[in-house]
Formats: structure tokens, sequence, C-alpha cells
């Protein structure tokens, strides 16, 4: 009985077992593509939780900006109050500040005013334009010659060398060629006293110099030196009881030569165009005549005040 199934055993078995087979591998794979999709189910879960925790941060930091935005409106404002009360306070100050100096600044405007009326002109201390200068005063001098000096009585006499006190005076007038530098034409009168010697005819000596000088300035000390070179008519003058000489002026007819002089002086300013100062002068004057045998010298020296317009 056994033997006799058994064929029938084994067929079925080899039949039964691919189903088997098949259905344990349908089993396995159903298995395997639970297990992918569990595990395709718990990536994507993670992946979202990290979305969510990724947006929930962008929360948290979108809401930390618009706190700091907040807190910088905060700020800002304040900031603004802040100045807003300086400025305030700034106004209250100046108000304040007005109320006190005020008298003051209405001082300082007159003082500012009266000021700028007291400026001088842009032409005003400055050698410039139209040049004048005055001159006199008084110094010491030598007078000396040669040649033989005719007398009332006929004769004629030496002329000694005389050393005296003299004075003198000068004008002068022209323009301003360059920076501080004038040109202008001249003229001096020296008259010494001579001793009075029985023997000389003669009391005086006086020499006249018409010529042309440069001077310059320099500035802003308004120390100046000036030069002078002319033609020097040169006299004397005559006792009182002398007679036969010209007129009722007691001079002798003068000779004529060339004069020189030398002037350094300094001056203030009195007004805008006008200075007033002292200088020294040194002169020479030469002479010699042209029908006799005359011949007259002269050199000095003067203190000298001087009044100046330009």
């Amino acid at each position: 009985m056994k033997a006799r199934y058994f064929p029938i055993a084994v067929l079925a078995l080899t039949v039964a077992f691919p189903v088997l087979a098949q259905e344990q591998d349908d089993r396995a794979k159903k298995l395997q593509e639970r297990v992918l999709e569990e595990k395709a189910r718990a990536e994507i879960d993670k992946a979202r939780a990290e979305a969510e925790k990724a947006k929930a941060e962008a929360e948290k930091a979108k809401a930390e900006a618009e706190k700091a935005k907040a807190e910088a409106e905060k700020a800002k404002a304040e900031a603004e109050k802040a100045k807003a009360e300086a400025e305030l306070a700034k106004i209250e100050a100046e108000k304040a500040r007005a109320s006190l100096i005020r008298p003051h600044a209405r001082r300082q405007a007159v003082v500012e005013v009266n000021k700028e009326k007291s400026q001088p002109d842009p032409g005003a201390h400055v050698h410039d334009g139209l040049f004048m200068r005055f001159t006199a005063g008084p110094g010491l001098g030598v007078f000396s010659g040669t040649g033989h000096l005719a007398i009332a009585d006929g004769g004629t006499t030496d002329i000694a060398t005389n050393k005296s006190t003299q004075a003198g005076a000068s004008f002068s007038m022209g323009s301003a060629i360059g920076e501080n530098l004038i040109l202008h034409g001249d003229i001096w009168l020296s008259v010494l006293s001579t001793e009075k010697l029985s023997y000389q005819p003669y009391e005086g000596f006086g020499t006249v110099v018409i010529g042309v000088g440069l001077t310059y300035y320099w500035m802003p000390h308004n120390f100046y030196l000036t030069g002078s070179l002319g033609i020097a008519s040169s006299f004397l003058v005559m006792r009182e009881y002398t007679v036969g000489w010209r007129d009722e002026d007691r001079t002798s007819e003068p000779i004529h030569g060339v004069g020189l002089s030398v002037t350094a002086g300094k001056e203030w300013w009195v007004s805008d165009n006008w200075a007033v100062g002292v200088a020294m002068q040194a002169e020479f004057t030469y002479a010699e005549g042209e029908d006799n045998d005359l011949i007259f010298r002269h050199g000095g020296a003067k203190v000298l005040f001087c009044a100046t317009y330009q």
C-alpha cells in the first residue's frame, strides 16, 4: 500500500515544491518591498521632520529679525526724540545767550562800523601818484672861497673860510615811477651866517639849488633815502654899510655851479596821504664866476623837519 502511493507522493511533492517555492519567493519579495516602503516612508518622515525643523528655525530667525527691527525702530525713535530735545535745548540756549549779549552785540556792531570807517582806503599809506615834500631845519655849515671880491672903495678883498650855523628849506614835487620809488624836481636853499671879521665886507652866504632828485622808501617802516643833483646859484650877503651892491637886498651878484645833497629820514603817517618826520641832510655846492675869479664852496649838514603828501 505504501509502496503504491509513494510515486504519487513523489509526484505530488514534485508538483507542489515549485508552487511552494514560488509562494515563498513572492512572500519574500513582498516582505522586501514592505521593508523598502517602510524605509522610504521613514526617510520621507525624516526629511519632513528636518524641513519642519528648518521652517521652525527660519520662523524663529524671522521673529528675531522682526524683534531686532522693532528694537532698531525704537532706538531710532528715541534718537530722534533726543535730537529734537537737543535742538529745543539749543534754541533755548541761543535765546538765553541772545538776551545776555544783545547789549554787547550792539556795542560790538558800533565798534565794527567805526573800525570799517577808520580803515584807510586802498590808496592810503602807500607811495604812489603825486608826490610833494616840504622840509626846513637848522644845521652847521662851512663856506670857503678863492678869488678877489670887489668892495665899495674900488679895492678887493680875499674870502676867508667860515664855519657857522646855517638854516635851510626845500620843496620837492614829482610822481612815483615804481613801487616806493619817486622821481621829483627839487629846489632848496641854505643860508650860512659867516664870522663877523672886520675886514670882511659880507656877513652871510647863501645858495639856491634847482635840480632833480630820486627818493626810495623802505616800507612799511617809511624810512627813505633821497639823492638830489642840480644847478647852484651862490651869493654873499653884504654888510649894511657896504654900497655898490644890488639895490637894498645887499646880495652880491650870484655865481653858478653845481649842488648835490643826500637826505635820509623817517616819516609817520598822520592821515591817509600826509606824513611828517625828521631827516638828516648832507649837502655840497660849488660855484665859479664867469666874469671874475671867484669860486664859492659850501658844505654842511642839517636836521630837517619834513611834511610829505602822497
